[in-house]
């Protein structure tokens, strides 16, 4: 006979896939904390996806054309060292926090909102959590929100953290 209480107690054992999605900020990493005292728990799994605003992507196309090589070739191996660091930095955060996970760098040719809902979905993850900056309606109305974009368009429930 099929015991129901058996049954949930596995359900809650199983591994669940988190999307965390950070950019470095102070919103990012308030994002990581709440998630860890309210969110994770043992036998989670976690996708970091870390979408930095780089410079030179920063610069835009037009700019591009107008710097020399060399300033472009130390400008993308400065960006590089720093992508690196900051991995190192997460990764290390993760392991001290005692959490089960790895670091995806999103695509810096897509908005990270969409990096995310990506991720969240080719990982099958159950929650999407993020911080929020809290821009203004002016702003937001210009340039769009990140977590107004992923809350609009996840398969998933999304978690907004606001420091």
């Amino acid at each position: 006979m099929y015991n129901k209480f058996k049954g949930a107690e596995m359900a809650t054992a199983a591994k669940r896939i988190l999307v965390l999605g950070t950019d470095g900020g102070l919103q990012s990493n308030y994002a990581l904390e709440y998630m860890t005292k309210h969110v994770y728990r043992e036998g989670d799994y976690v996708y970091v996806v870390y979408c930095p605003k780089l410079r030179m992507q920063q610069r835009g196309c037009s700019d591009l054309a107008n710097i020399d090589k060399e300033k472009a070739s130390k400008i993308m191996t400065e960006e590089k060292n720093m992508l690196d660091t900051e991995v190192r930095l997460l990764q290390d955060n993760l392991d001290e926090l005692k959490i089960k996970g790895e670091i995806i760098i999103g695509n810096p040719d897509k908005r990270p909102a969409e990096a995310l809902l990506e991720t969240a979905k080719a990982k099958k993850a159950v929650m999407i959590i993020i911080g929020s900056r809290g821009v203004g309606k002016v702003q937001r109305e210009i340039t769009g929100s990140t977590s107004d974009d992923i809350i609009l368009n996840a398969h998933v429930p999304v978690l907004v953290c606001k420091a």
